[in-house]
């Protein structure tokens, strides 16, 4: 057994690569030339063919015995504590033997300790020879950091997780900062000279050739672990780092509530505002229903001590107060974001006592033309 005790590497600092206890799982099979799933979790980075389809055609060439499957877990614009509700059926249920983890560009939402932790435990609780490897992506709000070879933004506390669990991290951004300040790239510009590296049109979604700079640092990471000697393959599960970790994390579907006559099924294939973002609605709304009045209400049963529920706002002006165990309620009120794209948004009810709880959402302003469109649940609770 793999001893997961802490690395000695300083989570204030940046490094390319950490093998820590490298991927001993993933590589095994390789050799053996069984076949391998390897899983991408993370936000709009990964979800875009860029490395993650880069990364994945690489293993295949590099490895023609090995019959590979890809699992797509990322979705954009969310965090790891959407990633933790979603593991069971976006990841766990596909028996994946690596699982890369990109997390540091959107961060880990409300809670990032117990999201970030409960992702790798929940992993981990599932198989202990699952091996997990993060990797961080950058925005260029991280530059000044990383220009000075100091970690950046949620990367201390990824780090900081990477050394309690063994996991290898790899980081993109240093290549872009060390890129960048030779001037031979540019990135959050709209055009580029040829003689440039264009890394990206805006603060930290690359371009093909950002994608390409992300593809070839992970490449010969992947080939300095792979030259790790052959280690026992299961992972031990040392005793959490935060108390609390969202490893017990899933949805409750919206049309399992509760909920007064004037809310109906809403059309996802066809509704325009469902449809608006239709990728990354889906995978957070689930099955979604919606109403047109002020005083419609749902009610629904979870168990844990949060819940976060997701909707579709609209323009500005809409209203909700949510209740929990018959005691006061809290206000919500919401904004959508300028542009023609109608974004699916979660909020969060203040924390409760672990245990059983019914929540009751009203709608208490909604303008006129606007409808109310509703969405699954996030039940959060710790092992």
């Amino acid at each position: 057994m793999i001893s997961d005790a802490n690395s000695p590497f300083d989570p204030m600092c940046a490094e390319e690569l950490r093998m820590r206890k490298g991927l001993p799982h993933f590589f095994n099979k390789l050799r053996k030339g069984e076949t391998v799933r390897i899983a991408y979790l993370g936000g709009s980075i990964t979800r875009a063919d860029g490395w993650r389809v880069k990364s994945f055609a690489w293993f295949k060439e590099q490895y023609p015995e090995t019959h590979f499957i890809e699992v797509n877990a990322a979705v954009s614009g969310t965090g790891a504590d959407f990633g933790a509700c979603r593991l069971e059926e976006a990841v766990l249920e596909h028996q994946t033997d690596l699982v890369f983890v990109e997390y540091r560009v959107n961060g880990g939402g409300a809670y990032p300790d117990e999201a970030f932790e409960g992702v790798v435990r929940r992993i981990r609780e599932a198989n202990d020879t699952t091996d997990i490897c993060f990797v961080y992506t950058i925005g260029d709000w991280m530059l000044p950091a990383l220009s000075q070879g100091k970690q950046a933004y949620y990367g201390v506390m990824l780090e900081e997780i990477a050394n309690h669990y063994g996991i290898p991290s790899i980081d993109f951004g240093l290549e872009v900062v060390r890129l960048l300040d030779s001037k031979q790239l540019l990135m959050n510009v709209s055009q580029c000279p040829e003689d440039r590296i264009w890394f990206s049109k805006d603060s930290c979604h690359p371009t093909n050739e950002g994608h390409e700079l992300y593809q070839k640092v992970l490449q010969r990471s992947m080939q300095k672990m792979s030259a790790l000697p052959v280690r026992p393959l299961h992972h031990a599960l040392p005793p959490a780092l935060h108390p609390k970790v969202f490893n017990q994390a899933k949805f409750l579907p919206v049309l399992s509530a509760r909920y007064s006559s004037g809310w109906k099924p809403v059309d996802t294939e066809k509704d325009p505002i469902f449809t608006s973002d239709v990728s990354r609605t889906s995978a957070i709304l689930g099955e979604a229903i919606q109403c047109t009045e002020v005083g419609e209400s749902l009610t629904i049963d979870w168990e844990g001590r949060f819940l976060c529920l997701t909707h579709i706002p609209q323009k500005t002006g809409i209203e909700v107060e949510v209740s929990v165990d018959g005691q006061g309620s809290e206000v919500f009120q919401f904004d959508q974001a300028p542009g023609s794209t109608l974004f699916a948004r979660f909020f969060y009810l203040k924390e409760q006592a672990p245990g059983r709880h019914t929540a009751k959402l009203t709608v208490t302003k909604l303008p006129e033309g606007l409808v109310y469109i509703a969405g699954q649940c996030m039940q959060f609770s710790s092992e």
